[in-house]
């Protein structure tokens, strides 16, 4: 049974969905009836297609988590993923992965570590912004280090997610691509970082704006990206729906 809060979110989530579709068949022509009915049925199947599903055993449980591991470990992206399954939308699947050895029965080891390396994939745009914004941070200074850090975080998670192939991915997992853009931009972090203070004795406010970038091209840009992906997804396929219900009706 859900909790108050879980209640509460999802009556957020459905008022949102019926407003958003209400609006949209308001602006075609229809009457607040018509398009009221069709919202609601909107709002509801978006509704039943993100909500996470109850696993009634452990073994249902186990084959869900082994689903999402042997999908990763195919190549596929997490915005492929969510796609086939959109509950994901709101789950941490880092972390259903790394729950993927201790289910009952276990996820098969080979697939576990496969999974397991497509997640460390999945943080490639942000190592690879780290280090081209320490890079350019000696040569060019804060500004531009930091708004070419966004450009290249944005564009290298759109291919992550959109572009690059799964032979590709499964490619770069294998050959610990992603570990060693981990270790080179936190060198390069800490090199130019340390020669920028020092050579152009920053005022502590652009020093500390720098710090503050790096953790959102860390942790905060390339999650915000695929959500936008994610959605503008999930929007089409509301605005398909209704067109689907619009026509049953003609």
């Amino acid at each position: 049974m859900a909790t108050a809060e879980e209640q509460v979110r999802r009556e957020k989530v459905y008022r949102r969905f019926f407003q958003e579709s209400l609006g949209r068949l308001r602006k075609r022509g229809l009457s607040e009836q018509e398009a009221g009915e069709i919202a609601t049925e909107v709002a509801e199947e978006s509704l039943k297609r993100i909500e996470t599903p109850v696993y009634n055993s452990q073994q249902q449980f186990s084959d869900a988590v082994r689903r999402v591991c042997r999908r990763l470990s195919e190549g596929a992206s997490y915005y492929v993923l969510i796609g086939e399954m959109p509950y994901l939308a709101t789950a941490r699947i880092d972390r259903i992965v790394a729950v993927a050895p201790r289910t009952d029965p276990p996820v098969e080891p080979d697939v576990a570590v496969s999974a397991k390396r497509a997640v460390r994939v999945e943080r490639l745009s942000a190592s690879t912004a780290l280090l081209f914004t320490a890079l350019a941070l000696g040569r060019l200074g804060v500004w531009w280090a930091i708004g070419i850090g966004v450009g290249i975080s944005v564009l290298a998670e759109i291919y992550l997610q959109l572009l690059m192939p799964a032979k590709a991915r499964q490619a770069v997992g294998s050959l610990q691509v992603p570990v060693i853009m981990n270790v080179a931009s936190i060198i390069a972090i800490i090199y130019f970082y340390y020669h920028w203070i020092v050579d152009a004795a920053p005022h502590p406010l652009f020093i500390f704006i720098a710090v503050v970038a790096l953790f959102l091209l860390a942790f905060v840009v390339p999650g915000v990206t695929i959500a936008k992906l994610v959605t503008r997804r999930e929007r089409a396929h509301r605005r398909a729906l209704e067109q689907r219900l619009l026509e049953r009706r003609d």
